[in-house]
């Protein structure tokens, strides 16, 4: 097995399958794991690249809400 990854582009495939099975060829566990994490939020990952919107704002206010004190 060769040790050095490589990202390549897909020529003109936007799924991302050649990427998911070179990843799940590797045999190496936290890639695989990886690679199945990456294409379950695919389409919010790229769609951020669309709308630059992000909840982080939201998230910020939520956590400075602290339970039990309403």
């Amino acid at each position: 097995m060769n040790d050095r990854l490589v990202l390549q582009a897909t020529c003109g495939r936007q799924d991302g399958a050649a990427e998911r099975y070179r990843a799940m060829a590797s045999g190496i566990r936290m890639l695989m794991s990886f690679a199945k994490t990456l294409a379950a939020y695919r389409t919010g990952i790229l769609a951020y690249y669309d709308y630059r919107i992000s909840t982080g704002p939201l998230e910020g206010t939520n956590n400075k809400i602290i339970p039990g004190s309403v």
